[in-house]
């Protein structure tokens, strides 16, 4: 099926996904530094990528930066065991795919992996113009603004309705 970069410091966890991913049918590659997936993303070709945020050489923004230089439309998955909106929003902006916390759960993992994978195949649309929407509903309260700014925080490039209640 999909060829996978797993990236992952745990050898335990990173063992358990590969023997997962690949009864499942898929190629899995592993490696436990971020310097050692930088080496293997660069020489071979992998359809997604599964990428600890905290590695012993090198955090999982940092690689992250590092992999999209290099292919920047294969789908990095972040996943850690630290539940942060901060860190998850910096990951998305910087390019994730998803970011999904530890302990995973196997299921929502293949659904996550799936829906990077075909939304590789599928033609991007993130840049694409989009005329204006009539169903504009705008609020004036406080607290449809601070949704608004949290909005237009997490997805400033991919929204064409706002929804902003009152």
């Amino acid at each position: 099926m999909a060829s996978v970069l797993v990236i992952e410091d745990d050898l335990t966890f990173s063992r358990i996904l590969e023997g997962f991913l690949t009864k499942h049918g898929h190629s899995v590659k592993v490696n436990n530094t971020g310097t050692e997936g930088l080496k293997t993303f660069t020489s071979t070709t992998f359809d997604v990528v599964l990428l600890d945020y905290r590695l012993p050489d090198v955090t999982g923004l940092t690689l992250l930066t590092d992999l999209r230089t290099h292919a920047p439309n294969v789908p990095v998955i972040i996943m850690t065991s630290f539940n942060d909106l901060r860190t998850a929003v910096k990951a998305m902006k910087a390019g994730a795919f998803e970011y999904i916390t530890k302990p995973v759960n196997p299921e929502e993992l293949l659904l996550v992996l799936n829906q990077s994978l075909k939304k590789e195949t599928e033609p991007s649309q993130k840049n694409t113009v989009r005329p204006p929407s009539k169903d504009f509903i705008e609020g004036k309260s406080d607290v449809s603004r601070k949704l608004h700014d949290y909005v237009k925080l997490v997805a400033p490039t991919d929204m064409s309705v706002i929804i902003e209640g009152e």
